[in-house]
């Protein structure tokens, strides 16, 4: 029998509904328009590639993810109306499990690994399954080094892969975007000295880690995201230094199209490492 997945979990009470406490949520009009948007944009991709597969499955997905057409929202992570549906759900199961840990530490933290990186045609080949695999194996590797080989971590840990189009580079950068409490916090910390994650002259900051929660719905909605942006870095004219884009941006086209025909092959289950973590009938749990 088929186990649930992450789309099953319940609607969470009103007091971890993250859609109702935060303001900045994305509102259900705003990824009916998101869709609307990205249907459109596929249909321009599909024109300019006629008789190549790549047109055919974006013309396809164009006609999935567009409003008009499907009133029911597609199960794709390439959807916008998905992805908001997932957020309230998962977000809101999260703020729970975190509200009732006892190891008294919790974090959340972003992780890059920059030999991630990947162009276009290395996201085309990119295997989500592989990634994590391999992401598990770092933190268990870390894990045992840190607390030696007979201590079982305490505690939980949940990763979310997340990315960012370097425009500069032209390149897509994925991360994992994660919770940890009691073990997992410091094993999370532990990767910074790790040779691969370590920075580089263009992942300045490969560990980044959140210790002052003061906001928990809004820390722990970050987890999940319905989408990539662009950002930017470089040097500009006058300044010495190096400088980065605060701010997100859309990626531009076909990068964001091609990404959406990449997240499209992929379910929720791919993108979320689950440790110490199981799901159940009433939502997640911690085992």
């Amino acid at each position: 029998m088929p186990g649930r997945t992450l789309d099953q979990l319940p609607i969470p009470p009103d007091r971890f509904r993250v859609d109702l406490q935060l303001a900045s949520f994305e509102t259900l009009e705003a990824a009916v328009a998101e869709d609307s948007l990205r249907s459109c944009r596929l249909r321009d991709l599909a024109k300019l590639r006629p008789g190549k597969l790549s047109g055919k499955l974006a013309a396809r997905l164009a006609a999935v993810l567009d409003p008009a057409n499907n009133s029911v929202t597609s199960h794709t992570l390439a959807s916008s109306r998905y992805m908001r549906n997932l957020r309230i759900r998962f977000t809101g199961a999260v703020l729970k499990l975190v509200n009732e840990d006892r190891t008294g530490t919790v974090i959340r933290a972003d992780v890059i690994k920059p030999v991630w990186a990947v162009d276009l045609r290395g996201l085309r080949n990119l295997d989500l399954k592989k990634l994590k695999e391999a992401f598990r194996g770092d933190l268990f590797r870390a894990a045992r080094k840190l607390l030696g080989p007979d201590k079982g971590p305490e505690g939980f840990l949940l990763a979310v892969l997340h990315g960012e189009f370097e425009t500069a580079e032209g390149v897509y950068q994925p991360h994992y975007h994660l919770v940890a409490t009691g073990d997992w916090a410091a094993i999370v910390n532990s990767l910074r000295v790790q040779p691969g994650y370590r920075r580089s002259g263009r992942v300045k900051r490969p560990v980044r880690i959140k210790r002052e929660l003061t906001n928990l719905p809004y820390a722990l909605s970050y987890l999940l995201k319905s989408y990539w942006p662009a950002k930017w870095a470089g040097h500009v004219s006058g300044v010495n230094a190096a400088r980065r884009s605060r701010g997100h941006q859309r990626i531009p086209e076909p990068y964001h199209s091609e990404l959406l025909l990449w997240l499209n092959k992929w379910k929720i289950g791919d993108i979320i490492l689950k440790i110490g973590v199981k799901q159940g009938k009433e939502g997640l749990y911690v085992t």
